[in-house]
């Protein structure tokens, strides 16, 4: 090897052992240091999950009810409920005959879906449900209403494992065309339990 190969040899190999050795401060704008391990920024912490205390359901047990969904926390996990106003009537069993009514809103975007075009309180919209474990609800639906008395009104949370899960539901109205219920969707219902029946009368 040439005396001027050797020296190039030589130069390049400095450079590059002051490179591995310099501290990232010392080293041009642009440069990566070759050795060591970057320091990341941690992620951004996870909002706390939302409990049913954090939904406000407002109005008198004749007003069309007004919800607010939380913006600043999580959508529940587990199935939550919790009634708004008590009732004191017969108590919803799985097998109960039901007459009610309900609003339901979806976490993800805040959103009201008039299933039964209820404009206001009172009687419109109603629907009469044989049985309860024959409805055609989901599971959480049916899960949230045992327990409750008639005249009650109560917020059911029911998270997508117990709702609708990871495939798009197609909801149908009473008025206008069908809404989407997004892929692992958050359901929020609040039902108005007008009658509980233990047999659903016929005719």
């Amino acid at each position: 090897m040439s005396s001027r190969a050797a020296a190039t040899v030589l130069l390049c190999c400095t450079l590059l052992a002051t490179a591995c050795a310099a501290e990232p401060e010392d080293l041009p704008g642009n440069a990566v240091p070759l050795t060591g391990s970057r320091t990341l920024s941690p992620a951004p912490p996870k909002a706390p999950a939302c409990t049913v205390e954090d939904v406000v359901v407002e109005g008198s047990r004749t007003d069309k009810p007004r919800v607010t969904v939380p913006e600043q926390c999580a959508p529940p996990t587990t199935l939550q409920v919790k009634d708004v106003i008590p009732g004191t009537g017969r108590e919803v069993t799985s097998t109960s005959g039901l007459s009610l009514i309900y609003l339901l809103f979806t976490w993800s975007d805040g959103k009201e879906i008039n299933v039964l075009d209820r404009q206001s309180g009172g009687d419109d919209g109603g629907i009469g449900i044989q049985k309860l474990e024959d409805s055609p609800f989901p599971d959480g639906w049916e899960e949230g209403l045992i327990g409750a008395r008639q005249g009650a009104r109560r917020l059911v949370i029911v998270p997508p494992d117990k709702g609708y899960g990871p495939q798009a539901e197609l909801m149908p109205l009473t008025r206008g065309d069908p809404v989407w219920i997004k892929p692992n969707e958050t359901l929020v219902y609040v039902i108005d339990l007008k009658e509980v029946y233990a047999v659903f009368p016929s005719g």
